[in-house]
């Protein structure tokens, strides 16, 4: 399966709730980068897609050889994508663990306050 998932439209609205409220934190700023590296991603996959299906439009339509240049920059190209997505990923993970500690520290806070109170 496909490690990018599509943003699902609480999500999608939740991020444009938060990214217009104007306050700049490390998570609204991490949510601007996590769109646009979606939507980079999003565009060069839809590209490849066209391309590939223009070269099977070629080979089945008008019977059409395939160079193997042609194939093997779509090979390379589609390497690229893939490594770019692991990288996201692996990012994603990373700063998923640095907000948890981030928001247990504050629920901590919050807590302690609650009591004091």
């Amino acid at each position: 399966g496909s490690l990018v998932r599509k943003p699902t439209p609480h999500r999608s609205i939740s991020t444009k709730v938060l990214l217009t409220e104007g306050e700049d934190t490390p998570f609204s700023e991490h949510c601007r980068h996590y769109e646009d590296s979606y939507r980079r991603l999003q565009a060069e996959i839809q590209n490849l897609k066209d391309q590939v299906q223009e070269l099977h439009r070629d080979l089945t339509k008008h019977h059409s050889l395939i160079e193997a240049e042609i194939m093997g920059d779509l090979l390379h190209k589609s390497l690229q994508v893939d490594a770019q997505i692991a990288s996201e990923y692996a990012s994603l993970q990373g700063m998923r663990a640095v907000f948890q500690e981030i928001w247990e520290e504050s629920y901590q806070r919050v807590a302690n306050e609650q009591e004091i109170y």
